[in-house]
């Protein structure tokens, strides 16, 4: 059972090491199973990062506060953590899981560069954990920002395969919500591309890109301004990292059209409750996670849309 890290959970004892309170992040191995990585960069996700701000806390103190108290980057707020950046026998990796499956050590943390705070520790990665050696050139923050939305890409190409979809919104266009649009324009380029967002920071560059001129500043917690900038879509992709927006994209679906929750803010009671309410029947999947060839697949996108993803700062 070491391929899973259950000898590293301390409480409760029985579940995988993401679903636990604590684990041992004891900085060595504990089997010879492990890998031992050091650690230099932490990617949190965008809605932790959210929370730890709006709650008034200091980043780097609470970061060093969560790892402290439950061995692992695993926001108890929002339930989730992001990805980290590490060495692995003189290689520079990316591991799948998320910070909140992997006991993590810090000796020291040092700047925070929007999302990502560099730092000097040890993480322990077990055999079921892929990961992802980063192709020499790359910039680091740049890779990590890329694989940690990483898997949508992979999940919107599946959808696009097995559906006939021919108008598609974008609810969020941060760096997965650009990449969710440049992998629509790249398969299926006759697509209608909705995007929204609470802020247009992002539409000139989605404009250059070529991806979409129908974008709106519309706030995705308020369904009925949703609903009234856009309905009827085959395909809804949720990017955003503030709750109580299920309902808004249950309402912007078709009957038996597709919603890809692609949000660590989204809450499924809402959402199925949500269908309840509307008399919708759609479809709800969760796209975050890991998807096979998602790092082959986002690489591709990058290469296909240069500078498609900004670091936030």
């Amino acid at each position: 059972m070491s391929r899973y890290g259950f000898h590293r959970v301390i409480e409760p004892k029985g579940v995988v090491p993401q679903a636990a309170w604590k684990v041992d992040n004891t900085p060595r191995q504990l089997h010879e199973s492990e890998k031992l990585i050091e650690v230099k960069l932490l990617n949190l996700d965008s809605t932790s990062t959210r929370q730890i701000k709006e709650s008034g806390a200091k980043i780097t103190d609470r970061v060093q506060e969560i790892v402290a108290q439950r061995g692992k980057m695993h926001n108890p707020v929002t339930n989730s953590g992001g990805v980290l950046l590490a060495e692995y026998n003189g290689q520079a990796i990316v591991p799948w899981a998320s910070l909140s499956a992997i006991p993590l050590h810090l000796e020291s943390i040092g700047e925070v560069h929007g999302q990502q705070i560099d730092v000097v520790g040890t993480g322990v990665l077990f055999e079921s954990y892929f990961f992802t050696a980063v192709p020499d050139g790359m910039d680091w923050r740049l890779a990590a920002t890329a694989l940690d939305i990483a898997s949508l890409p992979v999940q919107i190409r599946r959808a696009l395969v097995e559906r006939s979809i021919k108008r598609a919104l974008i609810i969020g266009c941060g760096n997965a919500g650009i990449a969710a649009m440049a992998t629509i324009k790249k398969y299926s380029p006759q697509v209608e591309i909705i995007g929204v967002d609470v802020h247009d920071g992002n539409f000139e560059r989605i404009k250059a890109f070529g991806l979409s001129n129908n974008l709106g500043c519309v706030d995705a917690a308020n369904a009925e301004e949703l609903f009234n900038f856009v309905s009827d879509c085959d395909l809804v992709v949720n990017c955003v990292n503030v709750p109580n927006t299920e309902a808004s994209s249950v309402l912007a679906t078709k009957d038996h059209g597709l919603i890809l929750f692609f949000s660590m803010a989204t809450q499924f009671d809402q959402a199925s409750l949500a269908t309840d309410a509307t008399g919708k029947d759609v479809v709800m999947q969760v796209a975050s996670g890991i998807a096979k060839g998602e790092d082959d697949e986002i690489f591709a996108l990058m290469r296909d849309f240069p500078d498609l993803l900004a670091l936030t700062h």
